[in-house]
C-alpha cells in the first residue's frame, strides 16, 4: 500500500486490540487506513472514474493486489515475530538465565558440548513454538 497520507500509529507499535490481517479488512476499512476517504477518491487518485466499468475494475485489481502484497508483508512479520531468542525462551521460561536453564537440564556452560546440548534443547523449544504458531494460523 503507498504510504498513509495521515498519522497514525507504526505497524509495530503495541496496541490493545489485536492487529487485523488485511486480507480479513473490507475494502472500505482498508481505504480508510491508507488515507483515501472512499473508493472514488481511491480511484481518483490512480485517474480513474466511477462511470467507467474498465476503470472500477483496474481499482478493483489494484486494491486487491495492495492487500495481497499487505498480507504477504503481516505474515512475513508474524513469522519473526515467532522466531524468539534464546534469551526471550529462558526467560519465559521462567529460568531466569541461560546458567539456570542449563543446570535445570543436568547441563554446565563451561562445556562446550553441554552448551551445544543446551542451544538443541532450545532449538526444539522454538521449533515446538513455530508449529504452534503455524497451528493457530490455520485456525
Amino acid at each position: 500500500m503507498p504510504p498513509k497520507q495521515a498519522a497514525g500509529p507504526s505497524p509495530s507499535a503495541p496496541s490493545a486490540k489485536p492487529e487485523v490481517q488485511p486480507k480479513d479488512k473490507s475494502d472500505y476499512q482498508y481505504l480508510k487506513e491508507g488515507g483515501w476517504k472512499d473508493m472514488n477518491h481511491f480511484m481518483l487518485s490512480y485517474n480513474l472514474r466511477m462511470y467507467k466499468d474498465d476503470d472500477v475494475q483496474e481499482a478493483k485489481s489494484i486494491l486487491k493486489a495492495f492487500k495481497e502484497g499487505d498480507q504477504y508483508q503481516w505474515e512475513e512479520r508474524q513469522k519473526e515475530k515467532a522466531q524468539k531468542s534464546d534469551y526471550s525462551i529462558v526467560k519465559e521460561g521462567g529460568y531466569g538465565n541461560m546458567k539456570n536453564f542449563a543446570e535445570s537440564h543436568g547441563l554446565r556452560l563451561h562445556n562446550g558440548e553441554d552448551v551445544q546440548e543446551a542451544k538443541a534443547i532450545l532449538d526444539v523449544f522454538r521449533e515446538y513454538d513455530r508449529r504452534a504458531w503455524e497451528e493457530q494460523q490455520k485456525k
